[in-house]
């Protein structure tokens, strides 16, 4: 390297491009960032304003779900104010004219019920109807208003208009219960609207400021409505909602908010930018003008970089000359920029001299452009344009001398702030004016220190009107100086003192005096009248009522000490404890009443801690037995158990205390009487937060009477099973064998600890004359001892003497008729027992059927004697039942005699009734028959009569015509009836051909032919499903001829006939068919008569007939193995019914027929 050649650069390869060229690449980087950062901002505040349209929707529709609310409870005040008379909820709806304010209110009504809930669900309310999946629906939502008090509302569910169009449509109910009945304590109705969801979501629409066509609205996470149909293409403006597409791009916007005890959600889903949205050609269009702006700068900083290698060069030559003039200045200059504040100076034309460097760097200025400038410029350039800022600061407006103004100014980095200025003269030597210094100083911070103070002062304002309590200050004299926002809601006015309740002035007063007096902080509860939310809701409803409720508070009032330690003002905070104090005295009245309840139950209650320390046992304690201390621990409780017994309660208790499981053990305790019972220990554990055992709880519970109830039914079923199995004896002596009663009493005796014997008493025959005594009394019957069992065969040998001796007892007590302990015997003494219990076993009759005898080698107690009596009547039972088994067998010997004689007399009466019907019926053929020869003389003659008289042209009177008239139709009406009895009679002396009859065929064929009998009126069969049965065709076509006829005739009277057939089942072997109709009916007082023989419940003149054809149905259902019935009203109609057999059955005889007779 040669000298003088410069060094070669060791800069970077991308540092040694020129200047303008790295400018270039800087300003497209700061391009491309901004384009991005366009970009983002311009979607943030798409989504920022998607969101606050989908808001501004969801606060319209909730406001209107609180429309359908307050419509609601105006419904209700209207139920429960005083109305005008003649104002009904018909006549009040009508007024509010729904129609035109809530036109999606279909139907604002109430829904009755009783009972305080609704039974069951609803299948139409109003003009709608629905299924039962949303009348379910409806009951739940009506039963949990009604429980919780509250407005209840329902899913939507499908309705359909009652209405001949029938459209359907979504709807919703809103339910607010009734005021609860003060006599049943429950709720008797509901107020209900019924809302059409898609009126609903057109009003929201409406009301709606923004576009709503594209919102989805969810309630608990299901469409209110079906999905809207999606649009193709997006909205013009940004921010608008598009119809929610799930396979669309874009985000989702979303907002819930809680309604009527439900989750309304609104969804709107936003598209991403496109070409055809304006905002996003932003980005390419800052792109364009960042590069343009680019290539610009590139072409003036490469001018400017040329001008400046000038310049350097012509500033060289400068230097020199100036260095002297800077040297003279340097001192002058070192003093001025030492400053501390900025500062300026101008020439008293205005024009900048110097400026020092915290002037320039407050001001963010360069003093090479602005040497030689007026200071008017300057001023232009860094005061803020805002009204008033730039007010007296210019050379034309300012005064010469100025010192203290404020004005905001900018600052470097874009940045303001807040600037002192003055301007002062600077005089030389001979008072000349040299020129003006400018003085600048920052006072941002002193101004913010200032706002900060008066910030924190409404803070702390703020603060204390967020307190939720009453909150006030007042000074030494008690006048009040501030109160708070609960203070001034809550309370009346501000004498705290006139609020007071009169009970608790006192208490008040001497609070304050106490802390005047002492100077420090009281408390104290006492009652103010507060305005609650509860009170000024009813006073806006009803400005009479009175707005405060006395409620507790507790008071506390504290000196405010100023730096000195004088007491400069007190702060008094009431807090309301209201709910707190009510409930602890409702826990206190509970465990008052828990105690009671606990020391009135029947068992032993008793508590004790981790280490089994007896801490509480109720008034069963000391009932145990008299004298008993009162627990302390384990051992005082284990105290009234048997000795038998103490192992076992010990191993128990340790083993649930070991495992910390409940505790349950079977002892036997001494009880009130001395005696030991069964009694069962029962012990769970209450655990603590750590799952350790706190405490224990446990009962000591009288089983005995349980136990031997439980012993005494086992006892019972053994001796009722060996009394029940015990075969009858072939002999006469004893029909019951022995060994069954022996056992049965050796079960009793092993049971008892007692000696058993059972003996059977059979009645001796009195003599003649030995009924009566010779006082006149009766005398008492004499029985024979018989011995079935006993138990002490092998502990004591009895020798004859005994045995006759206690047969003397038996026979005693048997005479005495009633039980009987005996305790003096001197047969007791000997075989060396206490007391001898004899009962008497009685059977059905009261007769005596034996005795049962205990030996007991102790005294008998109570629940001895009870097993005693059971155990007797199970051995009267049974000894009884051998007496009836006897006589049942003689009885049954006698009535096998009685029948074979009643057989033949049977066949004899048979053979007697079947030639008497076959007499009866030749009778009636041979009448009928008989009767028609005069009867057609009569009706033959009587009509040539009226013909030879019409041929003669001659005139009867009126009185003749009718004459003949009345022969003539009797004629007719006799031979009628002769036919139906000859009818009759061949009903019952016709063969029955059974066979399978579909009767759904048979009807058809029948109505068709009495078509005749329905021409001129308007006549409906409704014939349902009939089935198939068994009986002879032709018999039943005739039943149903008569059934249909009678229908027929009945009902001509009425415009519109309806007849209707239909079956039921009767039994599994029969079917019920009924023929209803819609005639005159009958009176059913009168049924009996229907089915007799020439009976009729209605006149010849209104309605023709015989009266033999019911008769005939009778006969043929019978003869079918069926039977008749007939229901009827007057005025309403009758029914008649029929049952016929599914299968195959015999026929019965003609014969049978009691009731059909002629």
């Amino acid at each position: 390297m040669t000298a003088g050649t410069p060094p070669p650069s060791r800069r970077p390869a991308f540092l040694q491009i020129s200047l303008a060229t790295q400018l270039l690449i800087l300003i497209v980087l700061v391009t491309l960032i901004s384009a991005v950062a366009v970009h983002t901002y311009v979607r943030q505040q798409q989504l920022t304003e998607t969101q606050n349209q989908l808001d501004l929707h969801a606060k319209v529709l909730t406001d209107r779900l609180s429309d359908y609310e307050t419509l609601l409870l105006s419904t209700y005040s209207f139920l429960y104010a005083d109305k005008q008379p003649g104002t009904d909820i018909s006549t009040f709806t009508t007024g509010l004219h729904l129609e035109q304010y809530f036109p999606s209110v279909h139907e604002l009504n109430i829904l009755r019920f009783s009972g305080g809930r609704l039974a069951q669900p609803p299948r139409q309310l109003g003009p709608v109807t629905f299924g039962p999946q949303a009348g379910q629906m409806i009951q739940q939502t009506v039963n949990a208003a009604v429980r919780s008090g509250t407005t209840g509302l329902t899913a939507p569910f499908s309705a359909q208009s009652r209405s001949p169009l029938g459209e359907e449509y979504h709807s919703l109910l809103v339910v607010k219960p009734c005021a609860v009945l003060p006599t049943t304590g429950k709720a008797p109705c509901a107020l209900y609207a019924l809302v059409n969801v898609e009126q609903l979501l057109e009003e929201v629409k409406q009301l709606s400021p923004v576009s709503t066509t594209q919102v989805k609205i969810l309630m608990d996470g299901r469409p209110l409505s079906p999905e809207p149909r999606e649009q193709s293409g997006l909205l013009a403006l940004i921010g608008q909602p598009v119809a929610l597409n799930t396979g669309a791009s874009g985000d989702l916007l979303q907002t819930t908010v809680p309604r009527l005890g439900h989750d309304w959600t609104l969804q709107v889903r936003v598209p991403q930018l496109s070409a055809r949205d304006p905002s996003s050609l932003l980005a390419p269009l800052v792109v364009m003008m960042g590069l343009l702006a680019g290539l610009l700068t590139h072409r003036l900083v490469s001018d400017q970089l040329r001008l400046n290698r000038r310049l350097q060069q012509a500033n060289l030559d400068l230097g020199a000359s100036q260095s002297f003039l800077e040297q003279s200045r340097a001192d002058f200059s070192a003093i001025f920029q030492a400053m501390d504040g900025g500062a300026a100076f101008t020439t008293p034309d205005g024009f900048v001299r110097m400026m020092n460097r915290r002037y320039l760097d407050l001001l963010g200025l360069e003093f090479r452009g602005l040497a030689g400038a007026h200071i008017d410029q300057v001023r232009e350039q860094t005061v803020v344009d805002e009204p008033g800022n730039r007010h007296a600061l210019f050379s034309d407006e300012s005064p010469e001398e100025y010192s203290g103004v404020v004005r905001r100014l900018h600052g470097p980095g874009g940045q303001t702030f807040w600037g002192e200025m003055s301007r002062i003269r600077v005089m030389g030597q001979g008072q000349e004016l040299l020129g003006y210094l400018h003085v600048l100083r920052d006072v941002s911070e002193a101004l913010e220190s200032q706002q900060r103070l008066r910030d924190q002062e409404q803070q702390s304002r703020a603060a204390l009107d967020g307190v939720p309590h009453v909150l006030w200050l007042s000074n030494r004299r008690g006048r009040l100086t501030y109160a708070n926002q609960q203070f001034r809601d809550l309370l009346s006015g501000p004498v705290v003192r006139g609020q007071v309740h009169p009970e608790d002035l006192a208490a008040y007063d001497d609070l304050w005096e106490v802390a005047y007096t002492s100077g420090q902080q009281q408390e104290a509860d006492l009652r103010l009248a507060l305005r609650t939310p509860e009170a000024a809701f009813l006073h806006g409803q009803q400005p009479s009522a009175p707005a405060p409720g006395w409620r507790w508070v507790s008071l506390k009032v504290a000196p405010l000490h100023t730096i000195s330690g004088e007491v400069n003002e007190w702060i008094a905070v009431a807090t309301d404890v209201h709910a707190r104090l009510m409930a602890e005295q409702l826990a206190l009245a509970e465990q008052d009443h828990y105690r009671m309840v606990l020391s009135g139950m029947p068992q032993l209650v008793w508590t004790v801690d981790a280490d089994w320390n007896v801490t509480y046992v109720n008034g069963r304690w000391y009932d145990l037995q008299p004298g008993l201390p009162a627990p302390v621990d384990l051992d005082d409780l284990a105290l009234p158990v048997h000795p038998d017994d103490l192992d076992r309660f010990y191993q128990a208790v340790a083993e649930a205390r070991s495992m910390s499981r409940p505790l349950e053990v079977e002892v036997q305790m001494v009880g009130p009487e001395g005696h030991y019972r069964t009694y069962v220990v029962r012990a769970v554990p209450l655990l603590g937060a750590g799952d350790d055992v706190v405490e224990w709880v446990g009962t000591t519970t009288d089983v005995d009477d349980q136990v031997r109830a439980e012993f005494r039914a086992r006892l019972m079923v053994q001796i009722s099973d060996a009394l029940s199995h015990s075969p009858l004896a072939q002999g006469n002596e004893l029909l019951i064998q022995r060994r069954s009663y022996q056992h049965a009493v050796e079960l009793m005796a092993a049971s008892l600890g007692a000696a058993v014997a059972l003996w059977r008493t059979d009645p001796l025959p009195s003599e003649p004359g030995s009924e009566m005594e010779t006082d006149g009394a009766p005398a008492q019957p004499q029985y024979q001892i018989h011995w079935m069992g006993q138990s002490f065969k092998e502990d004591y040998q009895l020798t004859p003497e005994m045995m006759q001796t206690i047969e003397e007892l038996v026979r005693s007590a048997a005479a005495r008729q009633e039980a009987f302990v005996d305790r003096d015997s001197s047969l007791l003494q000997a075989l060396g027992t206490a007391e001898f219990l004899s009962l008497p076993l009685r059977g059905h009759d009261g007769s005596l059927r034996g005795m049962l005898g205990l030996a007991f080698p102790r005294p008998i107690h109570s629940y001895d004697f009870e097993l005693a009596e059971q155990v007797a009547q199970r051995f009267a039972l049974a000894l009884d039942n051998d007496v009836l088994r006897q006589r049942a067998s003689l009885a049954q010997e006698e009535l096998q005699q009685l029948n074979r004689s009643l057989e033949q007399r049977v066949r004899e009466r048979t053979q007697e009734l079947g030639e008497a019907n076959r007499e009866l019926e030749a009778f009636s053929y041979s009448v009928s028959h008989d009767l028609r020869t005069p009867l057609r003389h009569m009706t033959g003659f009587g009509e040539l009569l009226r013909k030879k008289l019409q041929a003669e042209n001659e005139d009867l009177s009126q009185q003749a015509e009718r004459y003949l008239n009345v022969i003539l139709d009797s004629g007719q009406r006799m031979g009628h009836l002769i036919d139906d009895l000859l009818e009759f009679s061949r009903t019952g002396r016709a063969e029955l051909r059974q066979q399978r009859v579909d009767l759904g065929a048979l009807v058809t064929g029948v109505w068709a032919e009495l078509q005749p009998d329905r021409e001129g009126h308007s006549v409906a069969l409704q014939l349902e499903p009939l089935p198939t049965v068994y009986g002879d065709e032709r018999l039943l076509a005739q039943v149903f001829t008569n059934l249909l006829g009678n229908a027929l005739k009945y009902s001509r009277t009425r415009e519109e006939v309806l007849i209707r057939v239909d079956s039921v089942p009767d039994g599994e072997e029969m079917a019920e068919i009924r023929v209803h109709d819609n005639g005159v009916g009958f009176d059913p007082r009168y049924t009996d008569k229907l089915f007799g023989v020439f009976q009729r419940l209605h006149n010849s003149d209104e309605f023709e007939g015989t009266g033999i054809g019911l008769a005939n149905v009778r006969r043929i259902i019978q003869r079918h193995g069926g039977r008749v019935s007939a229901h009827g009203e007057p005025g309403v109609g009758a029914t008649f019914s029929v049952t016929l057999p599914l299968q195959p059955r015999p026929e019965l005889p003609a014969g049978t027929e009691t009731d059909a007779r002629i």
